[in-house]
């Protein structure tokens, strides 16, 4: 691999010359960077990123954490901000808690390291550690879903009571009266707060009653059908069943 020496000595500059070239630190004459740019095209010199982000202070790098990234939800928003991030000329490091603070902590500590210039969160729990480390570091923050208690940060949060609300009407509009509602855990705000939509949608809707099923103890893909079969061998017996919707979903339901 080229380094920065063999191309000053190609194109007949010093070092310095060259780092002004890759960086635009100084103003350096259409001759010399035409020269010095043919020399890194000809070598195929690759500059480090590291190097340049010690000198600029910036590694056009964003971290990005969530509890699980084969969750499907997740994986849509993963999509979008790597997407995003590539039109703005960052890079994304992805990172799994796995719905743990521990590892959290532990991967906030690593993105910290790593310098990077923002971070998307999305919280699987709350530890001393973590919460001294997004304190204490001026990273500019965005959470989405879940909110640390204490944390001043945006903040961006689905449309869950629409969400709920178009599943429970697709269900009444096909037939169903009884509706079980499985959430997620009970540490987790969101899901918490989610018990009386189904019920504001019914109440709309003339649904017979909603069963609160089971809630999982974590987000995992087998969790909510589990619930749900408990839910339908108790006396309770729903006839449509409705477990936390996100935007893709609905739009599945009502494309309209």
């Amino acid at each position: 691999m080229a380094t920065m020496k063999q191309v000053a000595q190609r194109a007949g500059v010093s070092i310095s010359t060259v780092s002004h070239v890759i960086n635009n630190t100084r103003v350096v004459s259409s001759d010399v960077r035409q020269r010095v740019q043919g020399v890194i095209d000809e070598l195929r010199y690759i500059p480090s990123a590291v190097a340049r982000s010690l000198k600029n202070d910036k590694t056009n790098t964003i971290g990005v954490l969530v509890p699980n990234s084969s969750n499907p939800y997740f994986a849509e928003l993963i999509r979008w901000i790597e997407e995003a991030a590539f039109q703005r000329g960052y890079n994304m490091i992805l990172c799994n808690a796995h719905g743990g603070a521990r590892k959290q902590a532990a991967y906030l500590r690593l993105l910290m390291e790593k310098r990077i210039d923002g971070l998307v969160l999305v919280a699987s729990g709350a530890d001393d550690e973590q919460d001294l480390m997004l304190r204490d570091e001026a990273v500019p923050i965005v959470q989405l879903e879940r909110a640390l208690p204490g944390l001043d940060a945006d903040l961006v949060l689905a449309g869950q009571e629409e969400g709920a609300y178009q599943a429970t009407r697709h269900l009444i509009d096909t037939g169903h009266r009884a509706i079980a509602c499985v959430s997620g855990p009970a540490d987790l705000p969101r899901a918490r707060d989610g018990g009386g939509r189904p019920a504001g949608a019914a109440g709309t809707h003339r649904a017979r009653r909603i069963h609160q099923c089971r809630r999982p103890r974590r987000l995992r893909a087998p969790a909510g059908p589990a619930a749900s079969a408990e839910c339908r061998v108790r006396d309770q017996r729903p006839d449509g069943a409705r477990r936390p919707v996100r935007g893709r979903a609905c739009r599945r339901l009502h494309p309209g």
